[in-house]
């Protein structure tokens, strides 16, 4: 038979998931929903990074540099929002 080849948003995701793991995060789980990609990381952190598109990547620098940031202050968060270009949104816990 032949060979599966994984859909373009599902390559878009693993890209994304990539880049979570280069930065030396864990990932507790991932999941493709109506909302796009969303990713939790040990502690309950969620990461809401949209649409496995061309932009997925950029979001996902964005998302890992907040919660890097945030945590090196001691602050812990719900969600990290990166849906949106150049407007993160951030839930305190």
């Amino acid at each position: 038979m032949g060979e599966t080849v994984p859909s373009v948003a599902a390559q878009a995701a693993l890209a994304g998931i990539a880049v979570i793991r280069e930065s030396g995060e864990e990932i507790s789980s991932a999941l493709i929903g109506g909302t796009g990609l969303e990713v939790v990381v040990p502690g309950g952190t969620r990461l809401y990074l949209g649409t496995p598109d061309a932009g997925l990547v950029p979001r996902v620098h964005t998302a890992v540099s907040i919660l890097k940031d945030l945590r090196s202050r001691g602050l812990g968060v719900v969600y990290i929002d990166v849906r949106l270009p150049g407007q993160p949104v951030i839930k305190p816990r």
